[in-house]
């Protein structure tokens, strides 16, 4: 009995579609209290 070869980019598109979808929320805010939010001062300050 012969199986039916997978359809690679049908699974890759789908895969894709989660990442993105999950990335998103989390970057909203669902699933965390402070996602999305950018810590400015951080990103500015040097060490030294």
């Amino acid at each position: 009995m012969r199986l039916p070869s997978p359809a690679y980019r049908e699974y890759l598109t789908f895969v894709a579609t989660i990442l993105v979808t999950l990335a998103v929320l989390q970057y909203t805010g669902i699933f965390y209290e402070m996602s999305g939010a950018i810590d400015r001062p951080c990103l500015v300050k040097r060490e030294k």
